[in-house]
């Protein structure tokens, strides 16, 4: 097999779908931005619209920063911000693709079985795997469901800290499932030699980093006992007995925890129960090393939920309530990714020892021709909601005698990664709608004279200037708020050599018509046209192109030659940013005919494409 591609499956479409859509409620609910409530409407009211947020937009939390959106009904309030909606998705994306994967996992197993344990293990293993991705998506949501979580205050952070950890390990796992579905393993032990201390050498400093305090001093006693258990394995010492001396050791440590945890040298004893049962660890059978990880792992994890549940932290240690809080988070932290590991190396012991029937499962996707149409539309929506708000909340993103620099600066930079994002979906799309009916092939080195057209542009439109002198500012200057896609933007100088601004629609602008160059002069040079199409193609690419890139540089100066010829008023519209949107878009667009003319004149003889094997 050489690839996996389950949307082909409608069994496993149907799973993700499902996933995905429970996910999602789930985390709108848990982190209260869906609130299920009776509320009092006045007669013939029955839904509420609102981009007012309740409190000043600055003070908004996480994850509701950015442009808002509020849709109340006498039944339920649902508070949408870009930030809120996106994390929802990527999570939940993350947590339906990764339960998909471990079930498509299973199925393989199951159909290589060489043994009928096999499907019982498979069950087990595949359950412990699963769960242990449904708890890291849980992660993203807990901080703003604990009823006792204002007694926290170890990390100023919480919220986004966990969200971004989630992200992290749901990434990491699909890569890996991906690459176990697909024949490669990529997730391997510890190596013995460099790579094996450069491991020990990090585990150790991050331990000796971590705080004495109440919330860290369960994660400082797990990592000295994970770094005296990888010195053991690394200088490949063994004994029998290891593993129950290292029990004993820990049973004491912890029973005297809540005693000793603020004294330095207490570490060292497990890091000694570390090294001492990795001594035994390593002449256990596998199976019986990866149960124990798992014990260990899930032990680490459980208190976390099961304080959710209860409404308050679990009394084991003789700690404050806001001290248990932050320790039992910190060992859910720190158990997720141990339990998600061995859940993996369960599978992948399973699938080397017991699932060795050889399968050859072949699906024919439909080929069916792609037009675009939905990235386009995505695409121009993202762009026109994010200029609607601008419109109607211009002192959100400028006003800073209204509000701090850090809103302002959020703000702009929400809106210009969602036009941003918006803009290459559009692109996207457009590329497969040109495809689609102009049939025109792929250019070829394009990537070549892209890069030689870019620096020519960047030059000519004036985003980078040689030789400057006389600026009176710092030599690197950022702007961080203003309008959308206008900034955020930076400005380098160094007298005397070089000068450069540049803003993110001027990238954009810059990547886009130097692409479209670089398209026309690979159709150009490596098709040989004739002579008339090369002459149109190289004046086209070389006089339109520098305005595409819109800088005050190049609009000014297409206004002065403007002015000259024609009338001053058209001089004035053209510097004017409604002009110089403008100019930029007609001339992209006169680029982008022009590159559909030289592609339709190529004719290149195109090799059917191959399929592939699927699951």
């Amino acid at each position: 097999m050489e690839m996996f591609d389950f949307f082909k499956l409608k069994r496993y479409q149907f799973i993700f779908v499902t996933t995905f859509a429970a996910y999602f409620i789930f985390f709108q609910i848990v982190t209260r931005l869906f609130l299920i409530t009776n509320i009092k409407f006045p007669a013939g009211v029955s839904l509420v619209i609102s981009t007012s947020p309740p409190v000043p937009p600055q003070d908004m939390p996480f994850p509701l920063w950015g442009p808002y959106l509020s849709i109340t009904t006498p039944h339920f309030t649902w508070a949408i911000t870009p930030l809120s909606l996106g994390i929802s998705f990527i999570l939940s994306f993350l947590v339906a693709l990764n339960v998909t994967l471990y079930l498509m996992y299973y199925n393989m197993l199951r159909l290589r079985a060489s043994n009928q344990l096999l499907a019982s293990l498979g069950i087990l293993a595949t359950s412990l795997s699963c769960s242990c991705e449904l708890f890291t998506g849980l992660i993203g949501s807990v901080a703003s469901n604990i009823p006792f979580l204002i007694s926290v205050t170890f990390m100023e952070r919480l919220f986004e800290g966990l969200v971004t950890l989630a992200i992290v390990l749901l990434s990491l796992s699909t890569y890996v499932l991906y690459s176990e579905l697909s024949g490669k393993k990529v997730l391997k032990s510890i190596g013995k030699g460099l790579k094996g201390y450069l491991v020990f050498i990090v585990i150790l400093i991050i331990d000796i980093l971590l705080p004495f305090s109440p919330a860290f001093s369960f994660v400082k006693l797990v990592f000295s006992e994970i770094a005296g258990g990888i010195l053991a394995l690394l200088i490949n010492k063994k004994w029998r007995y290891g593993i129950i001396l290292s029990i004993f050791i820990n049973v004491i440590t912890i029973s005297m925890f809540n005693i000793i945890y603020n004294n330095p040298l207490v570490y060292l004893i497990p890091f000694m129960g570390g090294f001492i049962g990795a001594m035994g660890y390593s002449l256990m059978k596998p199976w019986a090393r990866l149960g124990l990880l798992h014990v260990i792992a899930w032990s680490l994890i459980m208190p976390g939920p099961i304080s959710i549940i209860l409404g308050y932290p679990i009394p084991f240690f003789n700690f404050s309530p806001s001290q248990l809080i932050e320790l039992w988070i910190t060992t859910w932290i720190i158990g997720t990714p141990i339990a998600w590991y061995a859940g993996v190396y369960y599978l992948q012991y399973l699938r080397e020892n017991m699932a060795t029937k050889p399968l050859n499962i072949r699906i024919i996707p439909k080929l069916e021709r792609d037009y675009g149409i939905k990235w386009i539309l995505i695409g121009s929506f993202a762009i026109l909601i994010q200029i609607l708000y601008f419109i109607t909340h211009v002192p959100y993103y400028v006003d800073y005698n209204g509000y701090d620099l850090i809103f302002l600066f959020t703000m702009t930079v929400m809106s210009t990664f969602l036009i941003v994002l918006g803009s290459v979906l559009l692109g996207y799309g457009l590329s497969k709608l040109i495809k689609a009916v102009f049939n025109i092939p792929k250019p070829r080195k394009w990537f070549k004279f892209s890069v030689i057209f870019g620096v020519t542009y960047a030059l000519l439109s004036g985003i980078i200037h040689i030789g400057v002198s006389g600026y009176p500012y710092p030599p690197v200057l950022l702007g961080l708020f203003g309008i959308p896609m206008l900034t955020p933007s930076v400005t380098i100088y160094i007298p005397h050599v070089i000068g450069i601004y540049i803003n993110p629609l001027e990238a954009l602008q810059l990547i886009a018509s130097s692409m479209l160059a670089g398209g026309i002069a690979s159709y150009t040079f490596e098709n040989k046209l004739n002579k008339r199409n090369l002459i149109a193609s190289i004046i086209g690419s070389v006089a339109v192109c520098p305005a595409c890139t819109i800088t005050t540089f190049s609009t000014y100066t297409m206004g002065l030659l403007v002015s000259a010829l024609a009338s001053s008023y058209l001089a004035n519209f053209m510097n004017s940013l409604q002009g110089e949107l403008l100019t930029s878009f007609a001339s992209e667009i006169f680029l982008l005919g022009l590159m559909i003319y030289t592609g339709n004149k190529v004719k290149v003889k195109l090799a059917p494409k191959g399929s592939s094997l699927r699951l």
